[in-house]
């Protein structure tokens, strides 16, 4: 992996981290994710 895509990676970690953690604070069954959805989703446009 390249210096700069490196470096893309560890910018992004705290938020694919917070995202993450976020999803599984309300885990959601099988195919019904709305919540999960709709908070990926708004933290993307963010």
């Amino acid at each position: 992996m390249s210096h700069a895509r490196l470096d893309q990676a560890q910018a992004i970690k705290p938020f694919i981290v917070n995202l993450r953690r976020a999803i599984h604070r309300k885990p959601e069954l099988g195919f019904d994710v709305h919540t999960t959805a709709n908070l990926v989703r708004a933290r993307c446009k963010s």
